[in-house]
Order: structure tokens, then sequence, then C-alpha cells
């Protein structure tokens, strides 16, 4: 609830300021998407992603934390705290979107994507690197 009445003032306050500085912005009616996914074999993380105009935000939710367990694609030893991050970025006009966040005491992390059309679902990829070292993650978004 926190993070829409934080993405609802700043999308009000970018539209009052007139826009991003000129970029090219999709015009994407309110619309919310979402997606669970592992961020490592023993973890798992959900996506909230609030749309609206040429603005993007929402949060990251790690519901339990375990002990680090390797991961299978970078095979990076780590897991995120229990909690919720939020996220904020752009929507590009073709409905691509960049988005970033951070894990406090962790990393900042990167989130991109394609909206999905219609019944078709979108695709998103989180980028975090921790130890000098980047996993991606990557899956489906489907709207809500």
């Amino acid at each position: 609830m926190k993070s829409s009445l934080l993405l609802a003032a700043a999308l009000l306050l970018a539209a009052a300021s007139g826009g991003c500085g000129g970029a090219t912005s999709a015009v994407v009616s309110a619309r919310t998407d979402s997606a669970v996914f592992a961020l490592s074999p023993a973890q798992n993380g959900a996506l909230s992603i609030q749309t609206q105009g040429g603005l993007v935000g929402g949060t990251l939710s790690v519901p339990s934390s375990s002990a680090p367990t390797t991961l299978t694609n970078g095979a990076l030893s780590f897991a995120l705290p229990r909690g919720s991050y939020g996220f904020n970025g752009t929507l590009a006009g073709d409905s691509t979107f960049r988005a970033t966040g951070n894990v406090p005491q962790v990393s900042p992390f990167v989130l991109t994507g394609q909206l999905g059309a219609g019944a078709n679902p979108g695709s998103f990829s989180f980028f975090i690197t921790v130890n000098g070292q980047t996993q991606r993650v990557s899956g489906q978004i489907v709207r809500r």
C-alpha cells in the first residue's frame, strides 16, 4: 500500500513538472504486472510492477531469508534479506522499461523488461551484483 501511495505521488509530481526532460515515453494506462521467480534454488522473489504514463515503480518482495546457496546460473552464493525493496524508472514508447532499486547493505539492482500486450505476457530481467559478480534472473510478467 505504501509503495502504491509513493508511486501515485511520483506520478503526480512528474505530470506537474512536465515529464522526464523530453525523453520519449509510452502513454500507458495505469496497470500492474507481477511475477514470482526463483532468486536461487532456496529463495524466491516477487515483483509488483506499476506503470502509468512514462513511469515505472513497484516492489521486489523477498518473503523469507535463507542460508546462502549456490545459484545455478552464475555460481554466485548469496541470499537476500527478507523484505520489500522499492524501485522506480521509466517506460519507453515501445513499452520497454528500466528501473533501479536497492537492497540495503547488499547491493543496488536493475530491473529491465517489456510489458506484455493483450493476453500475452511480458518479460523481465533482474540484475544484482554481489561480491563483484553480477547475477541475472529472467522470467515472465503477467498483467493483474
